[in-house]
């Protein structure tokens, strides 16, 4: 449903990933959660491998993704 309406390029893609951040959506008043600095990347489709999702870290202040550290969900 994220790609509704895109005609053929859910079609025609090898790969389609989504960014999802949480802190992206929450209540700004509220107090940080363990969500913030760590995004999502949703791999919704790979014609020739796995789907599922892989969770990085975030760095804002950079636009930029890292490997989480071990121990960190």
């Amino acid at each position: 449903s994220d790609l509704r309406e895109s005609g053929a390029l859910e079609q025609d893609a090898d790969v389609v990933i989504f960014i999802y951040r949480e802190d992206q959506y929450v209540d700004r008043s509220q107090p940080p959660t363990d969500a913030q600095g760590i995004a999502e990347l949703i791999v919704g489709k790979q014609r020739n491998g796995p789907t599922g999702v892989v969770k990085l870290a975030f760095i804002r202040e950079f636009t930029r993704f890292e490997n989480l550290a071990v121990g960190t969900s």
